[in-house]
């Protein structure tokens, strides 16, 4: 025995608190300084960990490529507010429903940072989760050699309150298994993000959900894979601005490809945007496409309601030099009260581009101010018209050049009440059991 601390006499009877032995308050130190020094490992973890790393407001932790933590039981990683976690080797926790790094407790969760170039994994419940109230400033995904950059759960992916900025790079994955790849559910307050893909964003459900939130920039660049299964690929409370690059994909196997609730203020695809329901479905858009946009690409042969675009009311423009086309429905829906301002359809650079193709309709909304279908390029309704205008009040006035072709089974160009100031024609109009051109009032034809 140590002959600098106090005797403590061994007793097989229990003794009353008044009567503890001496060396009470050596014990009792040393048991604070094992649970100070749990805290304090967790720290830097560069071997195999087996309980749970538990991280307190403003604390940093950083598991090396030599370290993991990994629990049989719950989370493997708790963490409160300002936490910056750096994980290059293994997180996995075996069973645990909430998520092997778990945002929350009494303090929420919120401000967090994540760099991922390891592997974060849950094998029965979600990768990362957290309180209504948690958040990420930045999550990042990276591949660093082999088989990491891995974000995964047996549900979600990540489901936690909010990301700021997320960055899911070249090679990496975030994949829910039977849920969503990432889903926020956080409703209030609304926030602003923006999203960068380079790798792979997957669920069975949504694939990236930011619920009733705003993307400022949503980039899906030509190696980038976002893809839904039952829900959508992309939803957003709105998205100020989406690059869907060439090559990139932003697929749902039976829903949307991107949906919004609000406006789409920009949307730049070079890529391929497809969905099950709609391609993209927005209140508005200002659209440029150069890649291709599909809607019904499941569904029942007879369901007509599966649209390339499908649109709310207000105004929208279009600048077309790709495919926008639906098998299910029309290649571009509105209400009465969707308006596109201008509407230019151009035959790209690879022949069979510049299409708008819908089963039934071409196009059909409430009103065109200004379309262009240049030479080469097609605008068709293979099962109704190839372009139907179903506002009937206000009455517009507009104007139509044509170069290329237009036409339907039903009406080719059908503007319905309207009045067309100039149509200008070097191409076909072409209808099948109704006019090739119809309008209250044509000013001026040039044919």
């Amino acid at each position: 025995m140590n002959a600098n601390l106090p005797h403590c006499e061994e007793t097989l009877m229990p003794k009353p608190i008044h009567a503890l032995p001496c060396c009470a308050p050596v014990l009792l130190a040393a048991q604070l300084f094992s649970a100070a020094f749990e805290v304090q490992a967790c720290t830097n973890v560069s071997t195999a960990r087996t309980s749970l790393c538990t991280l307190t407001d403003n604390q940093a932790l950083t598991v090396t490529s030599t370290g993991s933590i990994t629990t049989a039981t719950g989370n493997a990683i708790q963490a409160a507010n300002n936490t910056n976690i750096i994980n290059r080797g293994n997180i996995i926790a075996t069973n645990a429903r909430d998520g092997a790094i778990y945002l929350g407790g009494a303090r929420g969760g919120t401000g967090n940072t994540l760099t991922n170039t390891g592997n974060i994994t849950t094998t029965t419940g979600i990768g990362i989760s957290g309180l209504v109230t948690s958040s990420f400033n930045t999550l990042t995904n990276r591949v660093s050699t082999g088989n990491t950059g891995r974000i995964t759960g047996s549900t979600d992916g990540i489901r936690v309150g909010f990301i700021t900025n997320l960055i899911n790079d070249v090679g990496a994955l975030i994949r829910g298994a039977s849920g969503a790849g990432v889903i926020l559910i956080r409703t209030t307050p609304v926030g602003t993000a923006t999203v960068t893909n380079s790798g792979t964003i997957q669920g069975t459900t949504y694939g990236l959900d930011y619920g009733v939130h705003t993307i400022s920039q949503l980039t899906n660049n030509g190696t980038g894979l976002i893809q839904g299964g039952t829900q959508a690929a992309v939803r957003a409370g709105a998205i100020t601005r989406l690059d869907n690059e060439a090559g990139g994909r932003i697929i749902s196997t039976s829903n949307d490809g991107v949906q919004s609730a609000g406006a789409i203020g920009t949307l730049n695809n070079s890529g391929t945007i497809s969905g099950g329901r709609h391609g993209v479905s927005a209140l508005t858009v200002n659209l440029t496409n150069s890649g291709d946009i599909t809607g019904g690409t499941s569904g029942a042969a007879t369901d007509t309601n599966r649209h390339a675009l499908n649109l709310g009311a207000g105004n929208s423009t279009i600048l077309n030099t790709g495919k926008i086309t639906s098998t299910k429905g029309r290649g571009i829906n509105g209400l009465n009260t969707t308006v596109i301002t201008t509407l230019t359809n151009t035959e790209g650079s690879t022949s069979g581009t510049g299409v708008i193709e819908g089963s039934t309709d071409g196009i059909r909304v409430g009103f065109i101010e200004s379309l262009t279908n240049n030479a080469g390029a097609v605008i068709e309704g293979k099962g109704g018209a190839g372009i139907a205008l179903t506002r009937t009040t206000p009455v517009g006035t507009a104007t139509v050049t044509n170069s290329g072709t237009i036409k339907g089974t039903t009406y080719g160009l059908d503007y319905g009440v309207h009045t067309i100031r100039t149509l200008t024609n070097s191409g076909t109009i072409q209808g099948g059991t109704e006019a090739g051109v119809r309008a209250a009032a044509i000013t001026e034809l040039d044919n």
